[in-house]
């Protein structure tokens, strides 16, 4: 009633499609999972709220996701299609496998040091 009463209140108002915003979720999984719209309604309306939230903040903020398909049991004797919605990098990887490769990259660093510093010493050791 206040929006046809008092419409000035509502100027400011973002107005949100929440039918058009489930459709591109829908859409989404489909593609990512590689299946039919119908199956992928069915996984959309299957995940945790953890997940849609993280599905619903990757697409309107426009960043990169992955998708993965997973099995898991609903009263503990009838499997059910189950999706897990993650971060992905620029490079293709998701941020564990990114934070993984930043530590192995930095061990590789320290290894190099070593043994720079190890060739520093015999080359000096050899021209005593």
């Amino acid at each position: 009633m206040y929006v046809r009463a008092q419409p000035s209140l509502f100027v400011e108002m973002l107005r949100l499609r929440i039918g058009l915003i489930i459709q591109v979720m829908a859409t989404e999984l489909a593609r990512s999972l590689n299946c039919s719209g119908e199956e992928a309604s069915e996984s959309l309306m299957n995940l945790s709220p953890f997940d849609m939230k993280n599905l619903l903040h990757h697409i309107l903020s426009g960043k990169e996701f992955g998708v993965e398909r997973s099995m898991r049991p609903i009263h503990s004797s009838t499997p059910s299609p189950a999706v897990s919605i993650h971060e992905v990098g620029h490079t293709g990887v998701t941020k564990t496998e990114r934070s993984g490769i930043n530590r192995l990259r930095s061990e590789m660093k320290q290894v190099r040091r070593a043994l720079s510093a190890r060739k520093e010493v015999v080359f000096l050791s050899g021209l005593n």
